[in-house]
Protein backbone atom coordinates (compact mmCIF):
# COMPACT_ATOMS: atom_id res chain seq x y z
CA UNK A 1 0.00 0.00 0.00
CA UNK A 2 1.59 3.45 -0.47
CA UNK A 3 -0.10 6.82 -0.44
CA UNK A 4 -0.94 8.97 -4.13
CA UNK A 5 0.14 12.72 -2.93
CA UNK A 6 -1.63 14.16 -5.60
CA UNK A 7 -5.33 13.08 -4.22
CA UNK A 8 -4.63 13.24 -0.30
CA UNK A 9 -7.18 16.07 1.35
CA UNK A 10 -5.16 18.91 2.79
CA UNK A 11 -5.30 19.17 6.31
CA UNK A 12 -6.32 21.95 8.28
CA UNK A 13 -4.29 24.90 9.36
CA UNK A 14 -2.62 25.73 11.96
CA UNK A 15 -4.73 27.93 14.14
CA UNK A 16 -3.46 31.18 16.79
CA UNK A 17 -3.76 29.23 20.59
CA UNK A 18 -4.71 31.71 23.34
CA UNK A 19 -1.53 30.99 26.13
CA UNK A 20 -1.68 31.56 29.63
CA UNK A 21 0.61 34.21 30.91
CA UNK A 22 1.80 32.25 34.11
CA UNK A 23 5.51 31.86 33.97
CA UNK A 24 6.40 28.12 32.93
CA UNK A 25 8.62 26.65 35.28
CA UNK A 26 10.80 23.31 35.33
CA UNK A 27 7.86 21.21 36.62
CA UNK A 28 5.60 22.21 33.44
CA UNK A 29 9.07 21.21 31.21
CA UNK A 30 9.30 18.08 32.40
CA UNK A 31 5.63 17.49 32.19
CA UNK A 32 6.25 18.41 28.09
CA UNK A 33 9.05 16.15 27.94
CA UNK A 34 7.62 13.62 29.45
CA UNK A 35 4.77 13.41 27.00
CA UNK A 36 7.35 14.22 23.78
CA UNK A 37 6.60 10.84 21.96
CA UNK A 38 7.58 11.78 18.36
CA UNK A 39 10.99 12.94 19.49
CA UNK A 40 11.64 9.95 21.37
CA UNK A 41 10.12 8.38 18.19
CA UNK A 42 12.18 9.80 16.14
CA UNK A 43 15.79 9.33 17.81
CA UNK A 44 14.81 5.10 17.33
CA UNK A 45 14.39 5.60 13.82
CA UNK A 46 17.57 7.24 13.74
CA UNK A 47 19.44 4.29 15.53
CA UNK A 48 18.01 1.83 13.45
CA UNK A 49 19.12 3.73 10.30
CA UNK A 50 22.66 3.70 11.70
CA UNK A 51 23.09 0.32 13.12
CA UNK A 52 22.53 -0.63 9.40
CA UNK A 53 25.82 1.44 8.43
CA UNK A 54 23.24 4.25 7.08
CA UNK A 55 24.48 7.75 7.06
CA UNK A 56 22.17 10.20 7.79
CA UNK A 57 21.07 13.49 8.68
CA UNK A 58 19.24 14.40 11.24
CA UNK A 59 16.90 17.23 12.43
CA UNK A 60 18.97 19.88 9.92
CA UNK A 61 17.01 22.94 7.45
CA UNK A 62 15.70 22.61 4.08
CA UNK A 63 14.09 25.06 1.99
CA UNK A 64 10.44 24.79 1.34
CA UNK A 65 10.10 24.90 -2.57
CA UNK A 66 7.07 26.57 -2.64
CA UNK A 67 6.94 28.95 0.40
CA UNK A 68 10.59 29.48 -0.13
CA UNK A 69 10.55 29.92 4.04
CA UNK A 70 13.72 27.25 5.61
CA UNK A 71 11.84 24.79 7.28
CA UNK A 72 13.06 21.57 9.59
CA UNK A 73 13.59 18.00 8.16
CA UNK A 74 13.69 14.82 11.00
CA UNK A 75 16.14 12.97 8.94
CA UNK A 76 17.62 12.35 5.45
CA UNK A 77 19.38 9.99 4.27
CA UNK A 78 21.50 9.24 0.58
CA UNK A 79 22.87 5.20 0.04
CA UNK A 80 24.79 4.05 -3.24
CA UNK A 81 24.91 0.65 -4.00
CA UNK A 82 27.09 -0.21 -6.80
CA UNK A 83 24.64 0.73 -9.59
CA UNK A 84 22.01 2.37 -7.82
CA UNK A 85 21.40 5.95 -5.46
CA UNK A 86 18.20 5.50 -3.17
CA UNK A 87 17.82 9.20 -1.52
CA UNK A 88 14.91 9.42 1.31
CA UNK A 89 13.60 11.92 3.27
CA UNK A 90 12.16 10.69 6.49
CA UNK A 91 9.46 12.13 9.09
CA UNK A 92 8.86 10.52 12.16
CA UNK A 93 5.25 10.85 13.94
CA UNK A 94 4.28 8.74 17.29
CA UNK A 95 0.84 7.97 16.30
CA UNK A 96 -0.59 6.89 19.36
CA UNK A 97 -2.74 3.80 19.89
CA UNK A 98 -5.53 5.93 21.12
CA UNK A 99 -5.72 7.55 17.15
CA UNK A 100 -4.56 5.36 14.77
CA UNK A 101 -4.06 6.39 11.18
CA UNK A 102 -6.91 5.13 8.79
CA UNK A 103 -6.33 5.04 4.83
CA UNK A 104 -8.95 4.60 2.20
CA UNK A 105 -7.64 2.76 -1.05
CA UNK A 106 -8.54 2.13 -4.42
CA UNK A 107 -6.52 0.12 -6.89
CA UNK A 108 -3.59 1.28 -8.69
CA UNK A 109 -4.56 2.48 -12.08
CA UNK A 110 -2.06 2.56 -15.13
CA UNK A 111 -0.99 6.41 -14.98
CA UNK A 112 -0.26 5.47 -10.99
CA UNK A 113 2.06 2.41 -11.91
CA UNK A 114 5.41 3.83 -12.62
CA UNK A 115 8.57 5.11 -10.68
CA UNK A 116 10.67 8.34 -12.19
CA UNK A 117 14.52 7.24 -12.53
CA UNK A 118 17.60 9.53 -13.45
CA UNK A 119 19.58 7.54 -15.28
CA UNK A 120 23.23 8.42 -15.57
CA UNK A 121 24.04 7.39 -18.90
CA UNK A 122 28.01 7.56 -20.79
CA UNK A 123 28.82 8.37 -24.19
CA UNK A 124 31.95 7.88 -26.34
CA UNK A 125 33.62 10.75 -28.33
CA UNK A 126 35.24 9.22 -30.92
CA UNK A 127 38.97 9.98 -32.31
CA UNK A 128 38.99 12.72 -35.37
CA UNK A 129 42.02 11.81 -36.87
CA UNK A 130 45.93 10.51 -36.68
CA UNK A 131 47.19 12.56 -34.07
CA UNK A 132 44.11 13.25 -32.07
CA UNK A 133 43.38 11.83 -28.51
CA UNK A 134 42.07 8.47 -28.29
CA UNK A 135 38.37 8.07 -27.67
CA UNK A 136 37.27 9.02 -24.06
CA UNK A 137 34.42 8.25 -22.29
CA UNK A 138 32.59 10.47 -19.89
CA UNK A 139 29.44 11.03 -17.78
CA UNK A 140 26.92 12.58 -20.18
CA UNK A 141 24.45 13.74 -17.84
CA UNK A 142 21.05 12.87 -16.65
CA UNK A 143 17.97 11.61 -18.37
CA UNK A 144 14.46 11.01 -16.45
CA UNK A 145 12.05 8.59 -17.77
CA UNK A 146 9.12 7.43 -16.22
CA UNK A 147 9.64 3.60 -15.68
CA UNK A 148 6.10 1.29 -16.29
CA UNK A 149 5.04 -0.84 -14.86
CA UNK A 150 6.49 -0.34 -11.99
CA UNK A 151 7.33 -3.17 -9.59
CA UNK A 152 7.45 -1.23 -7.12
CA UNK A 153 4.01 0.42 -7.25
CA UNK A 154 2.02 -2.52 -9.52
CA UNK A 155 -1.06 -2.17 -11.11
CA UNK A 156 -4.52 -3.47 -9.17
CA UNK A 157 -1.84 -2.93 -6.18
CA UNK A 158 -3.96 -0.50 -3.06
CA UNK A 159 -3.28 3.51 -3.37
CA UNK A 160 -4.18 5.63 -0.74
CA UNK A 161 -6.53 8.16 -1.93
CA UNK A 162 -8.05 9.29 1.65
CA UNK A 163 -6.52 9.57 5.41
CA UNK A 164 -7.90 10.23 8.87
CA UNK A 165 -6.82 9.44 12.45
CA UNK A 166 -9.76 8.33 14.45
CA UNK A 167 -10.41 8.92 17.99
CA UNK A 168 -13.03 9.35 20.36
CA UNK A 169 -13.66 12.55 22.52
CA UNK A 170 -13.22 12.65 26.28
CA UNK A 171 -17.24 13.31 26.05
CA UNK A 172 -20.40 12.09 27.74
CA UNK A 173 -20.90 9.90 24.09
CA UNK A 174 -17.37 9.64 23.60
CA UNK A 175 -18.56 10.18 20.34
CA UNK A 176 -15.73 9.44 17.23
CA UNK A 177 -13.57 12.48 15.87
CA UNK A 178 -11.21 11.94 13.15
CA UNK A 179 -8.29 14.13 11.97
CA UNK A 180 -5.71 14.30 9.23
CA UNK A 181 -4.09 17.26 9.86
CA UNK A 182 -1.06 16.07 12.02
CA UNK A 183 -0.26 13.20 9.58
CA UNK A 184 -1.10 15.38 6.15
CA UNK A 185 1.46 18.35 7.66
CA UNK A 186 4.04 14.96 8.29
CA UNK A 187 3.52 13.73 4.74
CA UNK A 188 3.90 17.90 3.09
CA UNK A 189 7.08 18.34 4.82
CA UNK A 190 8.35 14.92 3.29
CA UNK A 191 7.44 15.81 -0.22
CA UNK A 192 9.20 19.17 0.41
CA UNK A 193 12.13 17.85 2.10
CA UNK A 194 13.11 15.86 -1.26
CA UNK A 195 12.74 18.23 -3.21
CA UNK A 196 16.51 19.18 -3.21
CA UNK A 197 17.21 16.10 -2.61
CA UNK A 198 16.34 15.19 -6.08
CA UNK A 199 18.16 18.47 -7.50
CA UNK A 200 21.11 16.31 -5.24
CA UNK A 201 20.80 13.57 -7.21
CA UNK A 202 20.73 14.94 -10.88
CA UNK A 203 23.56 17.68 -10.35
CA UNK A 204 26.63 17.11 -12.45
CA UNK A 205 29.28 17.15 -9.63
CA UNK A 206 27.03 14.08 -7.86
CA UNK A 207 26.93 12.28 -11.51
CA UNK A 208 31.28 12.79 -11.85
CA UNK A 209 31.78 11.58 -8.37
CA UNK A 210 29.87 8.37 -8.67
CA UNK A 211 30.22 7.53 -12.34
CA UNK A 212 31.86 4.65 -12.86
CA UNK A 213 31.76 3.81 -16.97
CA UNK A 214 28.17 2.45 -15.90
CA UNK A 215 24.30 3.51 -16.32
CA UNK A 216 23.63 4.95 -12.72
CA UNK A 217 20.09 4.66 -11.57
CA UNK A 218 18.98 6.77 -8.92
CA UNK A 219 15.90 6.60 -6.69
CA UNK A 220 14.21 9.38 -4.22
CA UNK A 221 11.68 8.45 -1.24
CA UNK A 222 9.60 10.50 0.71
CA UNK A 223 8.65 8.55 3.74
CA UNK A 224 6.60 8.73 6.63
CA UNK A 225 7.40 6.56 9.62
CA UNK A 226 4.68 4.96 12.24
CA UNK A 227 4.68 3.08 15.45
CA UNK A 228 4.04 -0.71 14.59
CA UNK A 229 0.05 -1.27 14.85
CA UNK A 230 -0.90 1.92 14.38
CA UNK A 231 -1.67 2.11 10.65
CA UNK A 232 -5.10 0.64 9.17
CA UNK A 233 -6.35 0.55 5.72
CA UNK A 234 -9.62 -0.33 3.81
CA UNK A 235 -10.05 -0.72 0.22
CA UNK A 236 -13.46 0.46 -2.16
CA UNK A 237 -13.64 0.06 -5.83
CA UNK A 238 -14.36 2.72 -7.86
CA UNK A 239 -17.79 2.94 -6.95
CA UNK A 240 -17.32 3.38 -3.47
CA UNK A 241 -18.13 -0.08 -2.62
CA UNK A 242 -16.00 -1.31 0.25
CA UNK A 243 -14.29 -4.70 -1.46
CA UNK A 244 -11.08 -5.41 0.78
CA UNK A 245 -11.63 -5.34 4.71
CA UNK A 246 -10.09 -3.55 7.14
CA UNK A 247 -6.47 -4.31 7.97
CA UNK A 248 -4.37 -3.82 10.18
CA UNK A 249 -0.70 -3.65 9.38
CA UNK A 250 1.77 -4.59 11.93
CA UNK A 251 5.39 -5.67 11.32
CA UNK A 252 6.11 -8.48 13.61
CA UNK A 253 3.81 -11.41 14.86
CA UNK A 254 3.01 -9.41 18.30
CA UNK A 255 2.77 -5.74 19.47
CA UNK A 256 4.27 -4.11 21.73
CA UNK A 257 4.52 -0.75 23.41
CA UNK A 258 8.47 -0.12 21.75
CA UNK A 259 7.59 0.53 17.93
CA UNK A 260 9.21 -2.29 15.84
CA UNK A 261 10.50 -1.20 12.44
CA UNK A 262 11.92 -3.30 10.35
CA UNK A 263 14.76 -2.03 7.75
CA UNK A 264 15.53 -3.93 4.67
CA UNK A 265 17.86 -2.16 2.04
CA UNK A 266 19.35 -4.22 -0.30
CA UNK A 267 18.12 -8.18 -1.52
CA UNK A 268 20.79 -10.93 0.25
Amino acid sequence: MSLSHKRLRQGAGSCRVKRKQDSIGAKDLEEYIADSLDFIFELGILRMLTEKGVQCEHSGQYKDPDTKKFREFDIRFRLTHETVTVSAAVECKAIGAHFPLLVSTVPRNATESYHQFFFHNQKKEQARGMFELPAIRFAEGKIGINVKESCLYPMGSPVGKSTAQVGRRETKDSELHANDADFFEKWSQALSSLDDLVAEISDENFIQKIWNEKAHGALALPIVVRPDGRLWSVGYDDKGQKRVRLHKWIASPSISEDPTIRVSLWPH
